[in-house]
Protein backbone atom coordinates (compact mmCIF):
# COMPACT_ATOMS: atom_id res chain seq x y z
CA UNK A 1 0.00 0.00 0.00
CA UNK A 2 2.95 2.22 0.89
CA UNK A 3 4.40 1.64 -2.65
CA UNK A 4 1.32 2.33 -4.02
CA UNK A 5 0.59 5.58 -2.21
CA UNK A 6 3.76 7.01 -2.83
CA UNK A 7 3.43 6.84 -6.90
CA UNK A 8 0.09 8.32 -6.92
CA UNK A 9 2.37 10.95 -5.06
CA UNK A 10 5.34 11.32 -7.10
CA UNK A 11 3.02 10.96 -10.59
CA UNK A 12 0.63 13.78 -8.93
CA UNK A 13 3.76 15.61 -8.48
CA UNK A 14 4.66 15.29 -12.25
CA UNK A 15 1.25 16.25 -13.33
CA UNK A 16 1.46 19.48 -10.89
CA UNK A 17 4.81 20.87 -12.55
CA UNK A 18 3.63 19.88 -15.98
CA UNK A 19 6.18 17.56 -16.52
CA UNK A 20 6.02 14.76 -19.11
CA UNK A 21 9.32 12.21 -18.12
CA UNK A 22 11.26 9.63 -19.91
CA UNK A 23 9.46 6.17 -20.28
CA UNK A 24 11.58 4.57 -18.14
CA UNK A 25 11.08 7.03 -15.09
CA UNK A 26 7.56 6.69 -15.66
CA UNK A 27 7.15 3.22 -15.66
CA UNK A 28 9.42 2.76 -12.62
CA UNK A 29 6.99 5.12 -10.81
CA UNK A 30 3.18 3.72 -12.56
CA UNK A 31 4.18 -0.16 -12.25
CA UNK A 32 3.71 0.90 -8.32
CA UNK A 33 0.69 2.70 -9.03
CA UNK A 34 -1.00 0.11 -11.30
CA UNK A 35 -1.66 -1.67 -7.61
CA UNK A 36 -1.02 -5.25 -9.27
CA UNK A 37 1.19 -6.17 -6.62
CA UNK A 38 -1.29 -4.74 -4.00
CA UNK A 39 -4.43 -7.08 -5.80
CA UNK A 40 -1.96 -10.02 -5.64
CA UNK A 41 -0.88 -9.46 -2.08
CA UNK A 42 -4.62 -8.87 -0.83
CA UNK A 43 -5.86 -11.73 -2.99
CA UNK A 44 -3.24 -14.29 -1.00
CA UNK A 45 -4.82 -13.43 2.01
CA UNK A 46 -7.67 -15.63 1.54
CA UNK A 47 -5.47 -18.56 -0.18
CA UNK A 48 -5.06 -20.72 3.27
CA UNK A 49 -1.84 -22.69 3.34
CA UNK A 50 -0.33 -20.42 0.33
CA UNK A 51 -0.03 -17.56 2.16
CA UNK A 52 3.27 -18.07 4.05
CA UNK A 53 5.65 -15.92 5.86
CA UNK A 54 7.97 -16.80 2.68
CA UNK A 55 5.64 -16.47 0.11
CA UNK A 56 5.29 -12.54 1.23
CA UNK A 57 9.27 -12.36 1.65
CA UNK A 58 9.03 -13.40 -2.28
CA UNK A 59 6.01 -11.05 -3.54
CA UNK A 60 8.02 -8.26 -1.49
CA UNK A 61 11.23 -9.10 -3.69
CA UNK A 62 9.40 -8.38 -6.78
CA UNK A 63 9.95 -11.67 -9.14
CA UNK A 64 9.99 -11.27 -12.91
CA UNK A 65 6.25 -13.00 -12.91
CA UNK A 66 4.94 -9.98 -10.35
CA UNK A 67 6.77 -7.28 -12.30
CA UNK A 68 5.68 -8.88 -16.08
CA UNK A 69 2.10 -8.34 -14.26
CA UNK A 70 2.82 -5.20 -13.64
CA UNK A 71 4.11 -4.18 -16.93
CA UNK A 72 1.51 -6.03 -18.84
CA UNK A 73 -1.52 -3.77 -16.49
CA UNK A 74 -0.15 -0.50 -16.88
CA UNK A 75 1.06 -0.51 -20.15
CA UNK A 76 -1.98 -2.29 -21.38
CA UNK A 77 -4.18 0.50 -19.50
CA UNK A 78 -2.11 3.27 -21.31
CA UNK A 79 -2.48 2.05 -24.72
CA UNK A 80 -6.06 1.84 -24.12
CA UNK A 81 -6.90 4.90 -21.96
CA UNK A 82 -4.83 7.36 -22.80
CA UNK A 83 -6.64 9.48 -25.14
CA UNK A 84 -9.69 9.48 -23.14
CA UNK A 85 -7.07 10.11 -19.86
CA UNK A 86 -5.58 13.31 -21.90
CA UNK A 87 -8.96 14.84 -22.57
CA UNK A 88 -9.99 15.10 -18.42
CA UNK A 89 -6.77 15.82 -18.00
CA UNK A 90 -5.23 13.15 -16.19
CA UNK A 91 -1.69 12.38 -15.68
CA UNK A 92 0.34 11.31 -18.76
CA UNK A 93 0.32 7.91 -20.46
CA UNK A 94 3.27 5.66 -21.68
CA UNK A 95 2.03 6.88 -25.33
CA UNK A 96 2.61 10.25 -24.52
CA UNK A 97 6.14 9.66 -22.35
CA UNK A 98 7.20 8.05 -25.47
CA UNK A 99 6.38 10.11 -28.06
CA UNK A 100 8.07 13.19 -25.94
CA UNK A 101 11.38 11.03 -25.50
CA UNK A 102 11.19 9.84 -29.42
CA UNK A 103 10.50 12.82 -31.08
CA UNK A 104 10.25 11.73 -34.66
CA UNK A 105 7.70 8.83 -33.22
CA UNK A 106 4.64 8.92 -34.05
CA UNK A 107 1.61 7.53 -31.55
CA UNK A 108 1.60 4.34 -33.35
CA UNK A 109 4.91 3.40 -33.74
CA UNK A 110 4.73 4.01 -29.58
CA UNK A 111 2.09 1.64 -29.43
CA UNK A 112 3.78 -1.05 -31.05
CA UNK A 113 6.76 -0.61 -29.17
CA UNK A 114 4.56 -0.75 -25.98
CA UNK A 115 2.97 -3.72 -27.04
CA UNK A 116 5.99 -5.43 -27.42
CA UNK A 117 6.58 -5.24 -24.07
CA UNK A 118 3.76 -6.46 -23.05
CA UNK A 119 4.77 -9.67 -25.10
CA UNK A 120 7.68 -9.48 -23.29
CA UNK A 121 5.71 -9.74 -20.32
CA UNK A 122 3.95 -12.38 -21.30
CA UNK A 123 7.02 -14.36 -22.04
CA UNK A 124 8.28 -13.79 -18.51
CA UNK A 125 5.26 -14.81 -17.37
CA UNK A 126 5.10 -18.40 -19.48
CA UNK A 127 8.80 -19.09 -18.67
CA UNK A 128 8.41 -18.29 -14.94
CA UNK A 129 4.93 -21.12 -14.87
CA UNK A 130 7.16 -23.44 -16.72
CA UNK A 131 10.10 -23.85 -14.54
CA UNK A 132 10.41 -25.29 -11.29
CA UNK A 133 10.02 -23.03 -7.92
CA UNK A 134 9.74 -23.40 -4.45
CA UNK A 135 6.59 -20.92 -4.55
CA UNK A 136 3.69 -22.61 -4.66
CA UNK A 137 1.48 -23.27 -7.58
CA UNK A 138 -1.94 -21.97 -6.88
CA UNK A 139 0.02 -18.64 -6.68
CA UNK A 140 1.72 -18.72 -9.89
CA UNK A 141 -1.89 -19.30 -11.56
CA UNK A 142 -3.20 -16.37 -9.61
CA UNK A 143 -0.71 -14.19 -11.04
CA UNK A 144 -1.19 -15.45 -14.17
CA UNK A 145 -4.95 -15.32 -14.42
CA UNK A 146 -5.02 -11.63 -12.91
CA UNK A 147 -2.43 -10.83 -15.99
CA UNK A 148 -4.64 -12.74 -18.62
CA UNK A 149 -7.81 -10.92 -16.81
CA UNK A 150 -5.68 -7.38 -17.43
CA UNK A 151 -5.10 -8.09 -20.53
CA UNK A 152 -8.92 -8.90 -21.36
CA UNK A 153 -9.69 -5.90 -19.85
CA UNK A 154 -7.85 -3.77 -21.97
CA UNK A 155 -7.53 -5.71 -25.07
CA UNK A 156 -9.94 -3.74 -27.61
CA UNK A 157 -10.72 -0.71 -25.66
CA UNK A 158 -10.55 0.45 -22.02
CA UNK A 159 -13.13 -2.16 -20.50
CA UNK A 160 -11.80 -1.23 -16.82
CA UNK A 161 -12.56 2.49 -17.25
CA UNK A 162 -16.02 2.84 -19.54
CA UNK A 163 -19.13 1.08 -18.41
CA UNK A 164 -20.58 1.28 -21.58
CA UNK A 165 -17.80 -1.46 -22.88
CA UNK A 166 -18.46 -5.14 -23.05
CA UNK A 167 -17.30 -5.55 -19.71
CA UNK A 168 -20.90 -6.08 -18.55
CA UNK A 169 -21.30 -8.97 -21.07
CA UNK A 170 -17.34 -10.72 -20.19
CA UNK A 171 -19.06 -11.13 -16.40
CA UNK A 172 -21.96 -12.61 -17.84
CA UNK A 173 -20.55 -15.02 -19.96
CA UNK A 174 -18.42 -16.16 -16.95
CA UNK A 175 -20.55 -16.35 -14.13
CA UNK A 176 -24.04 -16.84 -15.38
CA UNK A 177 -23.54 -18.59 -18.15
CA UNK A 178 -19.86 -20.26 -17.43
CA UNK A 179 -18.55 -23.24 -19.72
CA UNK A 180 -19.76 -26.71 -18.75
CA UNK A 181 -18.43 -29.80 -19.16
Amino acid sequence: MKEAVSAYHEEARLYYNGRVPPLEEYLRITLFSSASKLMVLTSIVGMGDVATEDTFKWIAERPKILRALEIVTRIMDDLRGHKLEKKRGHFVSAVACYTKEHMDATEEEAKEVLYARVINAWKDINQECLRPTPIARPLLTLILNFTSTIHMLYLDQDNFTNSKTNLKEYIRSVIAEPLTM
